[in-house]
């Protein structure tokens, strides 16, 4: 899997590696987790593929957040092992810039093991480029690598997918308001194939205000299916899941759905479609998200070959899977064994903090039952109030700072590149409250940089049970000084307000309806915030 990593200001590309059971890989990157940094301020993988070696490649886009700052396509190439492939690109990454806003949404490989990236160009037009297995552009396809197609309304590709005559297609979305599917198609050297659809280019609209496309795939009939949204943002009572079959020249099959789209409907909620994937029997299985008025919960439903539900899947051909957060997300949908085991990644997390968000897994049989897991992502720089990086040969030596306010910083240990089992620091006497932390690197040649700032909030407390039903027990309390606690719900009003004077405290929830709150607990001149559930 690959995503982001964001801490307190410090971003890098996330890619995890499970077991076959759901559980992390310990013998790929730090206990089956890697962070690549590329040095940007904010930056995010979202694409990821296996070559046939076992290496792994992933991208994504970067930016240094600034006003006028330009995002860039950044690529890296991992070993089986997680550490950066060195004979790829410059020292294991690429990146690529072409003087404008460049995203990168999508990533495939070719037979060739080229690789093939789609995201946009300047915010407003597809863009492809195609890499030569060692990292390089290929001069090849389109000019010097790339391929911009104006389709005349701002435009984004978000996936691509190969055919077996080496076609590339490429699924995204034209307009904005009144957007709809567009589907394109390029020859191998990225020229437009004039034999799809109207000059390589197909539109379709559902007629429902706004049309996204977020994943394509190719049957084995060469024939594709592309899947997404429709009605999004116009009327949050009908926005429904949108998948549409095209035939080879690219005009819609009229044996699948009504006239080669299918619209997938829950009434009272709102459905979009993240990914698809084919099984060997030719049915869609598609994975997305389900959004009510109060949480976001997984829905994965299957489709017969015709475009209708599978009634022998889920129920009615649908399994929601709600993982006890605000917000499930599916991001990601692949085939574990063949078709034995059908596995669906994405996020959870709570709608009041942004550093609650977990990745979550569910497994499911071909009935639709799931098993599933979370696990909790924490940075790669922070372990309890401790840092851990990476060995850099290019680095001579790193100096640990630490800073009471974010802005003034002293140096509290230096420790040399040279000796890689003690590339990590654990504060021995961190600071009461917050503790900010940067590492001040020495290149080889003298050369002085900082990394981005971390904090670590420096206390214990803890709230049990979770979920509670009648008292919360709250420890790590200040014993010398009052604490106010506050408990609001997931709108923000106030609940309940009480006063601690002791470590711990038992505060009566009684009087609570069933649900998600937050206990907010205000000491020593900082806020720290605690989710719960009331059962």
């Amino acid at each position: 899997m690959a995503g982001v990593s964001d801490s307190s200001g410090t971003n890098g590309f996330l890619i995890l590696r499970y077991l076959p059971n759901g559980i992390l890989d310990n013998s790929f990157g730090i206990n089956g987790k890697k962070v690549v940094s590329f040095g940007y301020n904010y930056q995010e993988a979202h694409g990821v593929i296996i070559q046939p070696d076992g290496k792994i490649v992933v991208t994504g886009h970067g930016s240094d957040g600034l006003i006028n700052s330009d995002y860039d396509i950044l690529t890296v190439r991992l070993k089986s092992t997680g550490e950066i492939d060195s004979s790829f690109g410059n020292n294991g990454k690429v990146i690529t810039d072409f003087g404008k806003d460049e995203n990168a949404n999508t990533i495939c490989l070719q037979t060739n093991n080229k690789i093939v990236i789609g995201g946009s160009y300047n915010n407003s037009d597809f863009l492809t480029l195609r890499l030569k297995a060692n990292g390089v552009l290929d001069s090849t396809y389109g000019t010097n690598g790339k391929v911009i197609s104006n389709l005349g309304d701002l435009s984004y590709i978000t996936s691509v997918a190969i055919q077996s005559n080496g076609k590339i297609i490429a699924g995204g979305t034209r307009g904005t308001g009144n957007s709809v599917f567009a589907i394109a198609r390029y020859n191998t050297n990225g020229t437009k194939d004039t034999t799809f659809g109207s000059q390589g280019f197909v539109y379709t609209d559902y007629g429902n205000n706004s049309d996204q496309v977020s994943k394509v795939v190719v049957q084995p009939d060469q024939k594709i299916v592309a899947v997404g949204g429709t009605g999004l943002y116009y009327d949050t009572k009908h926005e429904y899941i949108a998948v549409a079959r095209y035939k080879t020249n690219g005009s819609l099959d009229s044996n699948f759905g009504t006239n080669g789209k299918s619209t997938l409907q829950y009434p009272n909620f709102r459905a979009f479609a993240n990914d698809i994937v084919l099984q060997t029997d030719n049915k869609l299985v598609v994975t997305g998200v389900l959004t009510s008025d109060t949480n976001q919960d997984y829905i994965l439903t299957r489709l017969k070959t015709n475009g209708n539900f599978d009634s022998s899947f889920g129920t009615n051909g649908t399994t929601i899977t709600d993982f006890g957060s605000l917000s499930d997300v599916a991001y990601g949908v692949k085939l574990q064994g063949g078709d034995s085991s059908i596995i669906v990644a994405g996020t959870s997390q709570s709608f009041f903090t942004a550093d609650t968000i977990d990745v979550s897994v569910a497994a499911y049989n071909q009935s639709g039952i799931q098993q599933k897991i979370i696990s909790k992502i924490r940075h790669w720089m922070q372990h309890h109030n401790g840092i851990i990086w990476d060995a850099n040969n290019n680095i001579r030596s790193y100096t640990v700072q630490r800073s009471y306010d974010g802005v003034h910083f002293s140096s509290i240990a230096r420790i040399n590149s040279n000796n890689n089992a003690a590339l990590t620091y654990e504060d021995p006497t961190p600071l009461s409250g917050n503790n900010y932390y940067r590492l001040q690197t020495t290149s080889i040649n003298g050369a002085i940089n900082y990394s981005n700032v971390l904090a670590v909030s420096n206390n214990d407390i803890k709230i049990s049970p979770n979920p509670a039903t009648n008292n919360l027990q709250i420890q790590g309390l200040p014993s010398n000084q009052k604490t106010e606690l506050t408990i609001v719900d997931i709108t923000g009003n106030i609940k309940l307000q009480a006063v601690a004077n002791a470590s711990s405290y038992n505060l009566n929830i009684t009087s609570l309806k069933q649900g998600n709150y937050l206990l907010k607990i205000e000491m020593n001149g900082e806020v720290v915030t605690k989710q719960f559930v009331k059962e």
